[in-house]
Formats: C-alpha cells, structure tokens, sequence
C-alpha cells in the first residue's frame, strides 16, 4: 500500500513520527500530500546567526504556522575570537577530541557505534561519514572568521536578534515556553543538543571550536586546557613543544582579576538571558492578558557544570552598580508576572567562596540564600515542576569529603516548596546538601500531586546511603497518614556522573599528542564524558517494599554504600545513559522513567 491511497485521517500521525527533512519530502510528492502532511513548528531558535533569524522571522509572519510555535530557545552560546589560526586549530582540536599528526588527521571512534547500526546511521546524517575527514583547518578558520564571526558582530551590533525575538513573541499566540540554553551545541561524536538552522547549515564536514557561553565554559575551557598542557610534558609541566604564547597565555590567566569583573562587563558572558528577561516584561507590560500563555521558563545546561550568574539572586549593594540592579530586579519581576507552571532554573555558584567565603570565614551561601527564597516566594502557586542546579559538584569530586567540611546550607530554608500545592516533579542537581534538611524538604512536597523527585549528582553531608535510609525511615513511620509518600509512592530518580576509574576526567587528546596521552585517549574511547549512572528502579523498591509483603529487607537492599560523595553505587545497580544520545542506555533492558523534557 502506498503512502497516497492510505485515508487522509492517518497522514498527520504518520507524520508525527517523521523528522521535517522527511516531511518536507512527503510534502513534494503530491498537491493532497501537501495538504494533510503538516510541518511541525512547535519550537523555533533565536541567537545571534543570520539563518536561526531567518527561519524564526519566516515562521513568525507565516499566517497558520505561526500558531503552532510552542517554545522559544535562546542559543546563548556565541562564538568567540581566536585571532590567531594557531588558537582557533588548538581549540577546535581540544573541543572535539581529534588530534593532527605529521599532517594526517586521526579522530576518536564513537564507542558505541558498533551496537547501535540506527544510533550509527542518524550520525552520519548529522555529521558524515565516520570516514570522512574534517574540512582542512585553514579553509575552516577563513570560513568562521571571515563569515560566521563576522555576521554574528554585525546582527550584535544591529541588535537584529532582539527585534526578532520582539517580533516572535507577538506573533506565536500559542506560545506556552521560554528556554535559554548554554548547550546547544555538542562535540562531533554527540549529537547536538538542539539541531538548530545555525547547525544544519555548516557546510559538510566542518569543525570549529563549540560555541561557548557562561562562566561555567569559561572554566572549563581553562582548566583542560591547563591540564592538557601538563599532561603533555610528562612530568606535570607544560610541553616544550608548544607556543611560548599558549603557554604564558595560561600562566598569565588571573583568577582573582576574572572574579572581580565589573558587572558591565560580566554580564556579556549571559547576554541571551538578559534579553530574554527584559523583552518578557516589556510583552507582559504591552499585554498583560496574552502573556499569560507562557506558563514555563528553562534554563537548560542538560547537566553540565553551568549555569547563570549567581549575582542575579543576590541583593544589590553599594559596589554592585545600577546594572546589576536592574537585572536583579527584573529576574525577581519576571518571576512574579508570569503565572509559571515550571521553572528549571540551573545557577553557576561562580567560585568555591561562594560555598566556604573568602579567607576562610564561611559564607551563607551568598549565591543562594534569602535572595534565591525572595525570588522563589514570587512564584505562582500554580508551579508544577521545579529543577534547581548548581556547579558545586562536578565530576572529579568523586572523594568529595573536603565539601562537607564546613555545614552546607539548609535547603529547606531557602526552597518555599510549601507554597507550591500543586507541584508534580521536583528536582536538585550539584548541590552540597545537609542530609537531614534535605529529608525535610522531601518530606515537605506536596504528597496529593508530587510524582518524581530526581536527585541529580548531590553530595550529602553525611553519605547518600545515609540519606535513602533516612527517606525510607520517613515513608514507614508516615505511612498510616492519609496523605504520606507511600500512598502514591512518588518515583525518586537518583543520577549521578560516571566516573571514569584511572582515567583523569579531563583526559583529552592534543593537537601534538605523545605516547602517553593516545593512552589516554585510547582508554577514553571506551568511556564518554555525557554518561550518567541513572539509579531508579533499585531506589524505588529500597524505598516502598514492604519486606513484610514482599520479601525480606536482604531482598531490597540499598543501591549505596557509606562513602561520601560520588562513587557510592553498587556495581550491580542503575543504568548508563547519555545526555546527549537519546537513543544509548546500558543495559539496554532498563526502562526510563521520570518525566521528560
């Protein structure tokens, strides 16, 4: 039977599983097909790239697919000035774990390929062949220096990517999301975040450093190459081999200097998520009543170690200037104008001070704190699913006892969960959490409406197999309650990043690589950067079997051991997946749960 003769009725959910590229064929093949294979334009991207602009002006003045845009994401990711060929090669290279060598190009095979012949095949329509060669690093850098940096100043300096933002959030009327992201773009063995106009248009084959937004990549960036650069020389120290000017420019970076920005300055690095803000309220002030329709706002870092500045939370003062407090004061606004239903909300503590203060004297959480509380008290009571995350755990703090040093904050004294009746899923990620405030605020949701609590790469003041005892030990003495956890048993989702064992998590391959560092990357073939160990279904049966009913206590044991920090979980249990392959999970029989974005 061909797709032609099938009834009209069963077009559109057909489609529903095809990608646009596909429809768009469907679409060709005849004037009916045409009519009944609807292009989907749920989401549309916005950022400082002719083609993301492009596209989201032609949707928005599109009279019926205007109306089916649902979400906005802002791609705050901007792409930086190398200056140099030799930085923007050395970059490129680092970001995407390839390495040149006597002239011939060697790339890291995708580890998981070989099992997944579809996860294969969907790659290569993303990035090529696995065969295929990068494009030559001189045309590539001419191409982005002379093209793609050159168009985003100019659409900067014009401020095109605010008008069409300003004219987007006029013309999608069904508009229900606002995401800002600082991931979109991933290495060339993931797949992309989000497949935006930007994406798709680069020419076969093109490599270039990733986009990079936000303190948190700034970081980042520094610290692997700073490590690089150590493990290059064998003997901690930098390679000899390399420029004199890569290695000052290391050596010269001042830490202290980069803290103590100016506000005017630091808030370039979140430039989206200010114009996001501003042009929120100034659509709720011209329309009050319409606005209403945008019940969500996500700032999506798909787990990564990053968020938005934490000075947006902290009251202003003398020091801090008239900037900092106009958007303190517009992030507290928007928060109370808009009747949201989620908020995924992910804050970059900036630096360890922000958790222990300078000098030692120990610091109440500047970054959080009453005013974080301030502006989570101006939510609706309407909030149904809420994520909070930071940067103060990452993956390297699998002996993370040095956090739990000093008392961590009491986090039920700074989420309001009381005012949220109507909350469905809660989430925490990076935190240092204080174990018994932390079973408080647990306790505190919403037992009528809660379904999922997910736990994402926290650090408890005492260990996390402490903190599933305490839980378990609240649902049994509060299960006579007529509303307890154990009535609708809500699914508690523990995550955290795997850690590589021998392997230094910032282990990367270099543009001159020596013996020891294709070791390295040899070893780190066989393990990813994106896997997370997911444990739910061990959690769960910890938690809510009654060993009376169904077993003894032996036969649900806790899924963790006593260490402090990561690292804790049994062997046996949970399931790997990665943030950035939808389709990978290990072992394959685990079944996700928890809901999805």
């Amino acid at each position: 039977m061909s797709l032609h003769t099938l009834p009209v009725e069963l077009i559109p959910t057909i489609c529903d599983y095809l990608p646009n590229k596909d429809i768009k064929r469907v679409r060709l093949t005849c004037r009916s097909l045409s009519h009944h294979a609807p292009l989907r334009f749920s989401r549309v991207y916005i950022s400082p790239s002719r083609a993301n602009i492009d596209v989201l002006l032609a949707v928005a003045r599109h009279p019926t697919f205007r109306r089916r845009v649902r979400e906005i994401v802002w791609d705050d990711a901007q792409l930086l000035d190398y200056q140099t060929f030799d930085r923007f090669d050395r970059e490129a290279t680092l970001d995407h774990c390839f390495y040149r060598n006597n002239n011939h190009v060697h790339t890291r095979a995708d580890p998981r390929s070989s099992a997944l012949p579809v996860y294969t095949k969907r790659r290569d329509e993303l990035w090529g062949a696995e065969s295929a060669l990068p494009m030559d690093a001189v045309s590539a850098h001419n191409h982005y220096s002379l093209r793609l940096l050159r168009e985003q100043e100019a659409i900067v300096a014009a401020g095109e990517d605010v008008a069409a933002l300003r004219e987007g959030l006029r013309a999608f009327c069904n508009l229900t999301r606002v995401t800002v992201t600082a991931v979109a773009w991933a290495q060339r063995w993931l797949f992309p975040r989000y497949e935006t106009p930007f994406f798709r248009s680069l020419p076969a084959n093109f490599w270039m450093p990733l986009p990079r937004a936000w303190h948190g990549d700034v970081v980042d960036r520094h610290q692997r190459n700073w490590e690089m650069e150590r493990a290059s020389s064998g003997e901690g120290g930098p390679s000899p081999r390399d420029s004199p000017e890569s290695i000052s420019s290391l050596h010269r970076f001042d830490w202290e200097a980069h803290l103590a920005r100016s506000w005017g300055i630091e808030r370039r690095c979140f430039r989206g998520y200010t114009i996001v803000v501003e042009e929120l309220l100034a659509y709720h002030a011209e329309h009050p009543s319409s606005s209403h329709s945008i019940r969500e706002l996500v700032v999506d870092v798909n787990r990564s170690s990053n968020g938005i500045h934490h000075a947006l939370f902290a009251g202003p003062h003398a020091a801090s200037g008239p900037e900092h407090r106009d958007d303190h004061l517009r992030t507290l606004t928007l928060f109370s104008a808009f009747p949201l239903t989620r908020l995924d909300l992910a804050v970059n503590a900036h630096c360890r001070q922000a958790l222990h203060g300078s000098n030692g004297i120990a610091s109440p959480w500047h970054c959080f704190g009453p005013g974080l509380r301030r502006a989570l008290e101006g939510l609706s009571t309407h909030l149904r699913h809420f994520s909070l995350s930071s940067t103060f755990v990452n993956t390297e703090d699998a002996d993370a006892s040095y956090l739990v040093e000093e008392l961590p904050a009491q986090l039920d004294a700074w989420i309001p969960v009381e005012r949220w009746p109507q909350l469905e899923s809660f989430g925490l990620g990076r935190l240092v959490v204080d174990t018994e405030a932390l079973v408080r605020l647990l306790a505190a949701l919403p037992p009528a409406t809660i379904r999922c609590v997910e736990l994402d790469t926290l650090v408890f003041s005492s260990s996390t197999s402490d903190a599933m005892h305490r839980l378990r030990r609240h649902i049994v003495e509060t299960a006579a309650q007529k509303e307890a956890w154990s009535r609708d048993a809500p699914r508690v989702v523990v995550m955290e990043d795997v850690v590589l064992s021998g392997v230094p998590p910032r282990a990367f391959s270099c543009q001159r690589p020596n013996a020891r560092h294709i070791r390295m990357v040899e070893e780190m073939n066989r393990n990813a950067r994106s896997l997370r160990l997911v444990v739910d279904e061990e959690v769960n049966e910890f938690l809510y079997c009654d060993p009376a009913i169904h077993g003894t206590e032996m036969d649900f044991p806790c899924p963790f051991g006593e260490k402090v920090g990561l690292g804790s979980v049994h062997p046996s249990c949970g399931r790997v997946v990665d943030d950035y392959d939808p389709e990978y999970c290990w072992p394959s029989k685990k079944k996700t749960v928890g809901p999805s974005r």
